[in-house]
């Protein structure tokens, strides 16, 4: 798994003399028992700002360098480095064995702590986890490496985190509301919160589609030219990323360029667009296309490096301007007030508000034609369980832009469980086995999102489904995490 480096940075003590500045010496970890990070390079101001983390299986003499300064030190024996580097975008540069690599760190602000977890293959370097914090909202980018029931209800790891999340984090996935049993192992995410040691409190969680492939190595174009080349251009074809706003749009759907924080980005008609669209009233969104691109929209751009140094984009994430307000509950009714054009009721404590435009749905999304049937305010009742998606308003109360009552049959005896499958009987569709220890039996009306006859021993599964009196579960949908 790949893991930030948390544990406390012993930075060196470093000296000068007449003026001149000598060069970093070792660290010293007396009495730590945790290899201390190199000592940063350069001078530090109040207003400046800290990268560090990890280069993994970095070799002896790797450098790690803010390319365009003079900061640079020489990472640890377990990889580790710190640098002090200015706020804005920063181009690390790792160089080992006589080939360097580039990997751009966008926006860093100042007196913010940004941990990175980077991999390196020849000339091409990946971020492959980073964490920030100190100054605003931590915000945390990595692959999930637990859930439950490795970890406790409603929490998973990332990037050497632990995240914790509650009724009123907000999960999106392609711009549409999620939830946290969405959440699968592999799956990169981007987090939102607050950060308490090793411990982040969700207030978003951004999906992303499970797995990132890796970028193509470039071969070393040839010797070392020096022991003082420089810093390297960026590898051309090496992927790329930049998040900000739009500024200097220009062209069509077919053929377009804009700028985000100085870093030209082209795009085409191959470029597929992520994130809701600008002209939606609910949480039911549609998917965000050209249209939705303007001058002053936020997004995130990933793509590949051109040889003019910009970015070719293979992806643009549109983020809506009111996702950010998006507010899921879940609860039982009470209070409930009003008539269809207006009324409210109460969850959790949270005072839910909604109008005409309210929709309602009622059922199950688990059940074998995954489908949910239309329902009206007068299905609403006081003591029902439902899911209530739509805005947070200035008073802290929920404008419902969809409401779904839950089927009331089976509520009761519903559960998830996840774990790795056991020894696999019977004939498909009609199995019986095992997860996490806890005996299930799936029929016809089972729901496969991964094909039955595929499902063998040791695999990890989420199984959905009622409890029976004898404990075990008739399951209503199986998928492979």
């Amino acid at each position: 798994m790949r893991r930030v480096l948390s544990s406390v940075v012993v930075l060196a003590v470093m000296t000068a003399a007449c003026g001149k500045s000598s060069s970093p010496t070792a660290p010293s970890n007396a009495g730590s028992g945790v290899p201390a990070s190199p000592s940063p390079s350069g001078p530090a101001s109040p207003s400046g700002a800290t990268v560090m983390g990890r280069v993994q299986s970095a070799s002896q003499g790797t450098t790690v360098a803010v390319a365009g300064t003079s900061a640079s030190t020489a990472v640890d024996p377990s990889g580790a480095f710190q640098l002090s580097v200015s706020p804005g975008d920063v181009q690390l540069q790792v160089t080992s064995r006589g080939a360097s690599a580039m990997v751009g760190i966008q926006a860093v602000q100042p007196a913010q702590t940004v941990e990175v977890v980077l991999s390196v293959a020849g000339t091409a370097a990946t971020l492959e986890s980073e964490v920030r914090h100190g100054a605003g909202e931590a915000e945390l980018k990595g692959v999930v490496e637990a859930l439950p029931p490795a970890t406790s209800a409603l929490t998973f790891k990332a990037a050497g985190k632990t995240i914790v999340t509650n009724a009123s984090t907000v999960f999106v996935k392609g711009g549409i509301s999620r939830t946290f049993a969405d959440l699968g192992m592999g799956n990169r995410v981007e987090v939102k919160g607050t950060l308490s040691g090793d411990t982040l409190t969700a207030t978003r969680v951004e999906i992303e589609e499970r797995g990132v492939p890796a970028p193509t190595p470039t071969p070393n174009p040839g010797p070392n030219p020096g022991p003082n080349p420089g810093p390297n251009p960026p590898t051309p074809g090496a992927q790329a990323e930049v998040k900000g706003t739009v500024s200097g749009l220009t062209g069509t759907a077919s053929s377009f360029t804009f700028t985000v924080n100085g870093t030209t980005v082209k795009g085409d008609s191959t470029t597929k667009f992520e994130g809701s669209g600008s002209n939606v009233s609910d949480s039911n969104h549609a998917a965000a296309s050209f249209a939705d691109l303007k001058n002053g929209v936020e997004v995130e751009v990933h793509g590949t490096r051109n040889t003019d140094n910009s970015i070719q984009a293979s992806q643009i994430e549109v983020e809506n301007e009111n996702e950010d307000n998006e507010v899921e509950v879940r609860g039982t009714v009470s209070g409930l007030t009003g008539t269809a054009s207006s009324f409210t009721f109460t969850v959790n404590g949270t005072t839910v508000k909604g109008n005409s435009s309210t929709r309602f749905e009622s059922g199950d999304d688990d059940v074998a034609d995954n489908r949910s049937t239309s329902a009206s305010f007068a299905d609403l009742k006081n003591g029902q369980e439902v899911k209530v998606e739509g805005t947070r308003n200035t008073d802290n109360s929920v404008q419902a832009a969809k409401i779904e009552i839950e089927n009331e049959d089976n509520e009761a005896n519903e559960v998830e469980m996840q774990g790795a499958l056991g020894a696999v009987t019977g004939t498909c569709p009609a199995i019986s086995s095992t997860v996490a220890g806890t005996k299930f039996t799936t029929s016809s009306s089972t729901r496969f999102d991964t094909s039955c006859s595929s499902l063998a021993s040791g695999q990890r599964v989420e199984v959905k489904g009622t409890r029976n009196g004898d404990g075990s579960i008739t399951a209503t949908r199986v998928k492979r995490d």
